[in-house]
């Protein structure tokens, strides 16, 4: 699920050059919104499930953490860099589209057994 919604999500991104109306802007805001709940959602939960349990604690506070930075550090960045160059913004969104779908490839996450707990399953 998640290689799919990161290749969905790369997509999106690079629909963004081909805009020609707000009903696509809205569709394509729409499906990307989806597709990042979709990849949040799997990445939390690989998270929690591979931090070993006697470092539980520091590993989903570090993993808080970067989540707490970048939705701090994207909206600036979103508005100060079009301000600089608006194409360089876009490409830059492109490049990282692209080096989320290597690493969604390079991660190779494997099936996530689903319990109340990740210490309670049982293989």
């Amino acid at each position: 699920m998640l290689i799919i919604a990161v290749v969905i999500h790369a997509i999106c991104t690079f629909g963004y050059h081909f805009i020609d109306g707000m009903l696509f802007l809205c569709t394509l805001r729409f499906v990307q919104g989806m597709t990042y709940g979709m990849a949040s959602t799997v990445i939390a939960t690989t998270v929690a499930s591979i931090v070993p349990e006697s470092r539980r604690g520091e590993g989903i506070g570090y993993f808080t953490l970067s989540i707490t930075l970048g939705s701090a550090i994207g909206p600036f960045l979103g508005i100060s860099l079009p301000q600089i160059n608006p194409l360089y913004a876009l490409v830059l969104c492109d490049v990282l589209s692209i080096s989320l779908i290597v690493l969604a490839f390079i991660l190779n996450i494997t099936e996530i057994k689903v319990g109340l707990f990740p210490s309670t399953c049982r293989s």
